[in-house]
C-alpha cells in the first residue's frame, strides 16, 4: 500500500472512507457520503479531516492516527485510530477506533466487529513530475506540486485539465 500508491478504503454501508496518500503523507477521513454531522456547537463537522500523530509500521501493516473534531461531537473531541491490515491490503482487518472526551474517557469500536472496510480499488492515484491526480467516486481531481505564482495561475492549470480549482495551499520540501 505504501509504495507510491495510494489506497482508499470505504466502509460497507459506503458512508464513511479512509484515504491514504503516501507521497505526501497526507491521509484523511471523509464524510460526505453520509454528511452533513452537526457538532455540539451548532456547526458542522468538515466533510475532510485529516488523520494528525500519524505512524505507519509496514511490518505490521498497522497505521495509528488521531482525528481532532473542530468542536466536540456528542461530547467527544477527538478519535484514536489504530488500523491493522490485511497481507493483502484489501482490506482492515482489526484495530479500533477511540472516542475520546476532554477529560481522556471514552469507549471503543472495533474493525472487523463494528465496522467494516474494503479497498476501493476504483479510486486511483497518478503520479507525474509535476501533478498528482487521482479518481475517485466518478471525480478526477489534481495537486499541484509545482509552485504556483497566484490563484488564476492554478485556476486556468485546473480548467484546461477538465477540473475545477476547490483548495490551493502550499508547502515546502525539506531537503
Amino acid at each position: 500500500m505504501y509504495e507510491k500508491d495510494c489506497a482508499v478504503f470505504v466502509d460497507s454501508n459506503g458512508a464513511f472512507s479512509y484515504h491514504f496518500y503516501p507521497y505526501d503523507g497526507w491521509n484523511y477521513l471523509d464524510w460526505s457520503a453520509s454528511g452533513p454531522y452537526t457538532l455540539d456547537d451548532g456547526s458542522y463537522l468538515p466533510e475532510i479531516t485529516e488523520f494528525v500523530n500519524t505512524d505507519f509500521n509496514e511490518e505490521e501493516r498497522r497505521f495509528f492516527g488521531t482525528v481532532v473534531y473542530p468542536a466536540s461531537w456528542y461530547g467527544y473531541t477527538e478519535c484514536d485510530f489504530e488500523m491493522i491490515f490485511s497481507e493483502d491490503y484489501m482490506s482492515i482487518e482489526s484495530g479500533s477506533v477511540f472516542f475520546k472526551t476532554p477529560t481522556g474517557d471514552g469507549y471503543s469500536e472495533y474493525y472487523g466487529l463494528d465496522h467494516f472496510y474494503y479497498r476501493d480499488l476504483e479510486a486511483q492515484c497518478y503520479e507525474d513530475d509535476d501533478w498528482i491526480d487521482w479518481a475517485e467516486n466518478g471525480k478526477f481531481f489534481r495537486v499541484i506540486s509545482e509552485p504556483i505564482a497566484d490563484w488564476w495561475t492554478a485556476k486556468n492549470i485546473c480548467e484546461e485539465s477538465g477540473g475545477e480549482l476547490a483548495m490551493i495551499f502550499s508547502y515546502e520540501e525539506s531537503e
